[in-house]
């Protein structure tokens, strides 16, 4: 489930599945193929397409875990697809006597093209097995990409660089002890801007509040700390080491953290990382030891 979670959200797939495939392969294009590719296939091809693609998707053994309604949306898409491409294909002059003879395909595991066009009695040559396609293109140059690359195109770790305009927030996560191992550049910018917003605003307005002033409370912040670490909780985030065994301990609560930090290093040098207020309250206590 933590992995599946990098690439699907069931809240929002369409568009979160489109910024997993924008984040991994940077130039995708995206949108209707028909007016991508500027053509308009016969209607009457179009009719008899989407009643055979209908057909075979209704046979299907997936067919069971769809509605009708999404049948129906699945064949009208593999028809315009199909005929979109087919129709490409022979306005630019394709050769389906060659290898690589088309100007484009479709890539999918799928067979449902090829016996559609079986069953319309026409030459639409237009899908093909990614890694067969691989394949042949490695036959006619090499590659630019080894095994490793192509994995990290949808592996991509957590760097700063990356996460671009969402770092700040991500920082947040980070500086309140959130680990962020496993996550995908995708799910971290869709949970900070859609699902962790409010609470990563509410911690930022509560550190701006308690100023620059030395005698500002400890406490300040730390309802709003709580309340983002249970949020990224639920999410499927885990907490630091530290935070896990301060709460099985029971001594997780408001009002708590920056106290115990004067009294616990680990948890000193941790606490320094998230929230001024609380680094300008431990200095003042170094302050006061020392006068002692």
């Amino acid at each position: 489930m933590r992995y599946r979670e990098n690439y699907f959200d069931a809240s929002d797939p369409r568009n979160f599945v489109a910024d997993v495939v924008r984040e991994s392969l940077p130039g995708v294009q995206m949108g209707g193929i028909a007016s991508f590719l500027r053509v308009a296939p016969p209607q009457t091809e179009v009719e008899r397409a989407r009643s055979i693609m209908l057909e075979l998707a209704d046979k299907s053994e997936l067919s069971q875990y769809r509605t009708e309604e999404q049948t129906r949306k699945l064949a009208n898409h593999d028809t315009e697809l199909m005929l979109a491409v087919a129709e490409n294909n022979k306005s630019t002059g394709s050769s389906t006597r060659t290898v690589l003879g088309a100007k484009a395909y479709i890539l999918t595991s799928s067979g449902r093209y090829l016996r559609a066009a079986e069953k319309l009695k026409v030459d639409v040559r237009v899908s093909a097995r990614p890694h067969i396609m691989i394949a042949l293109l490695e036959m006619i140059g090499p590659s630019r990409l080894d095994d490793r690359e192509f994995v990290r195109l949808f592996e991509n770790s957590v760097l700063q660089h990356a996460v671009g305009g969402c770092w700040n927030d991500v920082k947040v996560l980070l500086d309140a002890g959130v680990e962020l191992k496993d996550k995908s550049i995708t799910r971290l910018r869709y949970d900070v801007e859609k699902r962790l917003d409010a609470q990563i605003y509410g911690l930022r307005e509560a550190d701006a509040v308690a100023g620059d002033a030395d005698d500002a409370e400890p406490e300040i912040g730390d309802k709003e700390h709580i309340a983002l670490l249970e949020k990224a909780e639920t999410l499927g985030y885990r907490p630091v080491r530290w935070l896990v065994k301060l709460r099985e301990e029971g001594k997780l609560k408001e009002s708590e953290i920056a106290r115990l930090a004067a009294e616990n290093q680990e948890l000193r040098e941790a606490v320094k990382r998230f929230g001024k207020k609380k680094a300008r309250w431990l200095r003042k206590m170094e302050r006061r030891r020392a006068r002692l």
